[in-house]
């Protein structure tokens, strides 16, 4: 039975409920948990907030290499960058073997901040809830590293979400393999939506 994240969409109840609880003063989330030893930035794309870390796969790195080089040349070719974006999000999402605990969630650079906790909520209450913790270095769990990753196929459209819509978003169906076959996701449709002069995610349904 293979472990899926049907329809990771921003949806207005989730929207709702967070906003509730943020104003009784309750902190949700936070992406620096005590004890627990951030990895060091070795690279970082200026303007985008796109920031490479040491611990990432030797995937997401490569492709994050892509996309700097894709976001430095003008003008921007922006099929390439929406792609890139949608193999780095995939990539970094399921590969779950560098994640230090179950909050240490992939991916979330692509998300807008505003939906980021939302994001986040619904990772942690699917795959990312079997994340035993590796603080000490001693996690013996077999979790997946994305290994491969291809785009099959792309086409804009519009899309609604909230009280907004983009009316040249982008869909995109991707494959992907791991280094062990665990039972997770392994294809995936991803639509990116305009924000300004960046593309962010605000979708993702498996296709499996």
């Amino acid at each position: 039975m293979r472990l899926k994240v049907k329809n990771i969409v921003i949806l207005l109840i989730v929207v709702i409920v967070v906003t509730i609880i943020s104003l009784f003063g309750v902190k949700i989330l936070s992406p620096k948990e005590p004890g627990v030893e951030q990895p060091q930035v070795i690279d970082r794309i200026e303007g985008y907030d796109y920031l490479l870390a040491e611990n990432k796969s030797a995937l997401y790195k490569e492709l994050f290499i892509k996309l700097k080089d894709t976001l430095e040349h003008k003008p921007i070719n922006e099929e390439a960058y929406a792609k890139l974006i949608a193999q780095l999000f995939v990539v970094d999402f399921y590969t779950l073997n560098n994640k230090i605990t179950k909050n240490d969630i992939g991916g979330v650079d692509f998300i807008h901040s505003e939906h980021q906790d939302n994001f986040i909520l619904h990772a942690r209450d699917t795959i990312y809830k079997y994340v035993k913790s590796n603080i000490y270095g001693d996690r013996k769990q077999k979790l997946p590293v994305v290994k491969t990753i291809e785009v099959s196929d792309i086409k804009q459209a519009s899309f609604k979400y909230l009280e907004k819509e983009d009316p040249d978003a982008y869909y995109i169906n991707l494959n992907w393999t791991y280094n062990q076959d665990l039972g997770y996701d392994t294809k995936a449709e991803i639509i990116i939506v305009h924000n300004q002069n960046k593309l962010f995610i605000v979708a993702m349904e498996s296709l499996e």
